[in-house]
């Protein structure tokens, strides 16, 4: 469920996949509409809106498996349709209200989005390292930044030395780089992004590692600082007063996937200047992914 900013509508939404057998016809089926939205009037819920289906609405047919769904102000909802290439916007009724196109993004691209209180999505594709700002409210994007090939660097904070020793025996580069979740966070004043990068250009890309974090500023689309890695990062979070970002470090793993090889970590960076304030290693073969809502 998604709550507009002034919390006087929300909207449903019924899982993906869920299909519906068109009556006589048992080889055809068809996915259900899975979107609603209502009123909300001193905690009490008024009727609800079946959204709106067909070719430019968030309908699974024109927008399967959409990212990043949520509110764009009071009236306008959003998802990022990855497979048509655009982030879609709709009335509260699923009407659409148009589509901002999103260069090189596909449904190959894997891309991982952050939305901001004042509307502004940012979309980040690690694998094409491009981030593009989406001005939700004017439907148009506002800003375009292709990060640097990563290269390599030497910290010269002398844990985060240390800490890349220890981060390849951790969790060194594999085979197999794809989940990255989240890989985006935005500081609390709206004027940072931290990306996570990688040094591969495709999903699977055999070797393809992290490239470490990538600050951004979010006035100028302009990269600030890029904080090599200490391990294999996979997920990213950041503290509720901004101060300390938090980088998960993957477990081990052969060519084949399994997670057999060297723990996971986790390295906390101070983020005024990108030094390493801790490390903590031997935390199990489970991949440690860090919910935004639940970090500290």
């Amino acid at each position: 469920m998604y709550t507009s900013p002034d919390r006087a509508s929300i909207v449903i939404e019924q899982p993906r996949g869920v299909a519906q057998v068109d009556p006589g016809t048992p080889r055809q089926v068809r996915l259900a509409p899975d979107h609603w939205s209502a009123t909300v009037n001193a905690d009490r819920i008024g009727g609800l809106t079946t959204f709106a289906t067909g070719p430019g609405t968030v309908d699974p047919a024109y927008c399967p498996y959409p990212y990043d769904e949520g509110f764009a102000g009071n009236d306008v909802f959003a998802a990022t349709c990855a497979s048509v290439g655009v982030v879609r916007r709709v009335d509260l009724a699923g009407r659409g209200l148009g589509a901002v196109p999103i260069a090189g993004l596909t449904a190959q691209s894997f891309s991982f989005q952050g939305t901001t209180p004042t509307g502004i999505r940012y979309v980040w594709m690690p694998f094409q390292h491009t981030l593009t700002r989406v001005d939700l409210g004017a439907g148009r994007v506002t800003g375009r930044l292709t990060v640097p090939a990563p290269t390599a660097a030497v910290p010269d904070d002398p844990l985060a030395a240390v800490a890349g020793t220890l981060g390849r025996w951790l969790a060194p580069s594999v085979e197999a780089k794809l989940w990255l979740q989240p890989a985006l966070a935005l500081s609390p004043d709206g004027s940072r992004l931290y990306l996570l990068a990688t040094t591969g250009s495709a999903p699977f890309e055999p070797g393809a590692g992290s490239a470490g974090v990538v600050v951004v500023d979010t006035a100028t689309m302009s990269v600030l600082a890029t904080w090599p890695p200490t391990a294999d990062y996979d997920s990213i979070g950041l503290s509720t007063d901004g101060r300390y970002l938090f980088a998960a470090g993957a477990p081990g793993a052969v060519s084949t996937g399994s997670s057999n090889g060297p723990p996971a970590s986790v390295t906390v960076f101070r983020a005024a200047d990108g030094s390493v304030a801790a490390i903590a290693g031997q935390l199990g073969g489970g991949t440690v992914i860090f919910d935004p809502a639940l970090v500290p």
